[in-house]
């Protein structure tokens, strides 16, 4: 029997047994909830692919001691790709971490998301897991291997720090009344590249505006030189349940400048409509996705969209093909 036949009955028998709610395991208190992803994209070459994620979350905590928790996601998935006849099962950490949450200080230790950035286009700071906004799943993001500390200096201020294999990084965060500041210091090994950097996000006097910026000086110690990798952007609700995201980005490593425009739209009570576009400004190559969501119930969603590249070959998005996809997602 082959992997994919061993795996099939595997899944159905993990789906049927474990919990999907909170239940008690004296003395411990385990929530436990299963979701399923499949998603189907056609690509304009001729191939197509297929994923489908069995994701089990779980939270353990014990009682008279629910400062410490138990935080673990695990997926079994599988995967087939039509251009090289390609099929794969796997059976995967996606979280897995400790935590005590203290009346001022939290640890965090495993494998963990590490929250850096504040855009919704570009992440450039985040040095553990930035944002791809060309993906389907963009927040699905791996998990990083680390030890990660928060303390509360005072009301309105909090220092972090996280240590990884290779990367490392300590932030100062003030909570001020125009909006959010930080200053970031980060290293990574991998890339022998120091970076002090910052993080600002806060609301325009009042109007609903909503501005940020991130970005940082990137030393390359093999180089010797210094670049700056940013963006600024905002973000506007309007009553009518339309939202507005602009980014501008400025890749001084690669020296070029992108422009990203995010809109979505709510219909109505179930149906939301996507836009994404973002614009090399030096090649001119630009990559536009829109997309439709449709909640069939409270615990079910269907997504489909499209993935339109363009531009000359060897610019940004010139040599991706376009796609079309169907994603369907449900938790239990």
């Amino acid at each position: 029997m082959s992997k994919t036949d061993r795996l099939f009955p595997s899944l159905f028998l993990l789906f049927f047994l474990l919990p999907s709610h909170s239940v008690a395991v004296s003395p411990l208190q385990i929530e436990a909830f299963l979701e399923n992803t499949a998603i189907a994209r056609s690509l304009s070459n001729g191939s197509w692919q297929g994923l489908n994620r069995l994701r089990l979350d779980t939270l353990t905590t014990v009682d008279g001691y629910e400062q410490y928790s138990l935080t673990f996601l695990g997926d079994a998935s599988l995967f087939y790709d039509s251009d090289d006849d390609y099929i794969d099962n796997n059976l995967s950490i996606y979280r897995l971490y400790g935590s005590y949450d203290g009346e001022r200080a939290r640890l965090v230790a495993g494998k963990q998301r590490i929250p850096f950035g504040v855009g919704k286009i570009w992440t450039p700071v985040d040095i553990f897991n930035p944002i791809d906004s060309t993906k389907i799943e963009t927040d699905e993001r791996e998990g990083t291997d680390s030890i990660r500390g928060e303390y509360s200096l005072n009301d309105l201020s909090i220092i972090d720090a996280t240590l990884s294999e290779e990367k490392g990084a300590l932030r100062l965060k003030g909570f001020l009344d125009l909006g959010d500041v930080a200053l970031i210091s980060q290293y990574d090994t991998e890339q022998k590249t120091a970076i002090l950097g910052w993080e600002l996000e806060g609301d325009l006097t009042g109007t609903g505006i909503e501005l940020r910026s991130e970005g940082g000086f990137f030393y390359n110690r093999e180089s010797n030189d210094t670049t700056v990798q940013a963006i600024v952007g905002c973000e506007y609700g309007f009553p009518n349940s339309l939202t507005l995201i602009g980014e501008l980005y400025y890749d001084g490593q690669q020296n070029e400048q992108s422009f990203g425009l995010s809109a979505s739209y709510q219909l109505n009570m179930l149906t939301v409509i996507n836009l994404l576009t973002i614009v090399n400004l030096d090649d001119e190559s630009f990559f536009l996705a829109p997309s439709l969501q449709y909640s069939i119930s409270d615990e079910m969603t269907l997504d489909a969209g499209i993935f339109i590249n363009s531009g000359e070959s060897g610019t940004g998005y010139g040599d991706s093909p376009h796609a079309i996809f169907i994603k369907w997602f449900a938790h239990f």
